[in-house]
């Protein structure tokens, strides 16, 4: 092989007159096999994601951003601590709140002393944050967040308004089973109760869960809403 004036050594020819690159030299615009720019970026984005964040701390921040998107508006640390335990993800519960105080410093997010709670500065942020996750990240926030709303404390919501939380959830997370059954839960629950503005509440909110319903749990559901129907227009 010839040197092409550069100090490199130029590509061969085979006998057709094509040039062909020299060994260990990929083509340009490569086809699907290793030595093609397909092959190239699949081992550059292996290398990539092998590699720890150039700025760890903003890659932190990101995550419980993207923790708190799935909670709503508004949040409380708790609330972001507990969804990190449960599903185990970085940074710990520990270092939550240190997190949260650094986002407000950086005016990415409020705090509502009245309220105990932080909120996004900007809605717009917040929305652009939560559809950055992929459809399978956003499940498992919402699930986790339904369970935590449902099996912890009532920290001052009546039972109706837990299951009003739990239910916006587990629509995001187009739990369509889990979404019956906390329906006609809630519901019986009003009934239980006599409140009835609850029951109005869960009515329209099981209506709506009808209509996208498509499994055999629907029986139960139209039932309990036809009594609750039924009761609620005597009162």
């Amino acid at each position: 092989m010839a040197d092409d004036g550069t100090g490199r050594v130029a590509a061969r020819q085979d006998a057709t007159g094509e040039s062909q690159p020299r060994a260990g030299v990929h083509a340009r615009g490569g086809g699907l096999g290793e030595g093609g720019s397909t092959g190239v970026a699949l081992r550059l984005q292996s290398v990539q994601s092998a590699r720890p964040p150039r700025n760890p701390s903003l890659h932190m921040h990101t995550q419980v951003l993207k923790s708190a998107s799935a909670l709503g508006e508004s949040f409380s640390s708790r609330h972001v601590r507990e969804l990190h335990t449960l599903l185990a993800l970085q940074p710990g519960a520990a270092k939550v709140d240190a997190h949260l105080g650094k986002l407000r410093e950086l005016q990415q997010l409020e705090f509502h002393s009245e309220q105990l709670e932080y909120s996004f500065r900007s809605s717009l942020m917040r929305d652009v944050i939560y559809t950055s996750m992929t459809f399978e990240s956003r499940k498992a926030l919402h699930t986790a967040a339904a369970d935590l709303l449902l099996q912890g404390p009532a920290d001052g919501r009546t039972t109706h308004t837990k299951y009003l939380a739990a239910y916006y959830h587990l629509r995001q997370a187009e739990n369509e089973p889990r979404v019956l059954c906390l329906t006609t839960d809630a519901a019986q629950q009003a009934l239980l109760g006599t409140n009835w503005n609850d029951a109005i509440d869960v009515l329209e909110l099981g209506l709506d869960a009808l209509e996208e319903a498509t499994c055999a749990r629907t029986l139960t559901l139209t039932l309990t809403l036809a009594l609750t129907l039924t009761l609620t227009t005597d009162h």
